[in-house]
């Protein structure tokens, strides 16, 4: 675990849903100077935000990314299964925030 000190300004991503509008939205506002984007797993968009990150050639160190469990993925197992998957779609190793939706 590392400390993680939060931007000023995030991206929220919630029906952001169109896979091409979705990762152009991420992808530009990375390129503007925005460096937190937030998704969640109930969005069904992280495959989307994830090519967005992909997209933006921004190093991984310098964007915190945050997702959400939803609240039907609380159990033990489910909380390892289901950010095995967010990772996934996100196409990233680590989320820098995990939150409870």
């Amino acid at each position: 675990m590392h400390e993680v000190t939060l931007p000023d300004i995030g991206l929220g991503t919630w029906e952001n849903t169109n896979p091409a509008t979705c990762a152009a939205s991420v992808s530009e506002a990375l390129a503007m100077g925005y460096r937190f984007i937030d998704t969640a797993q109930i969005y069904r968009n992280e495959a989307h935000v994830g090519k967005g990150i992909a997209q933006a050639e921004i190093p991984r160190e310098q964007i915190t990314v945050g997702t959400k469990i939803w609240i039907s993925n609380l159990s033990h197992s489910k909380v390892l299964k289901s950010t095995d998957v967010s990772l996934q779609k996100l196409g990233l190793d680590f989320v820098d925030i995990l939150y409870i939706h």
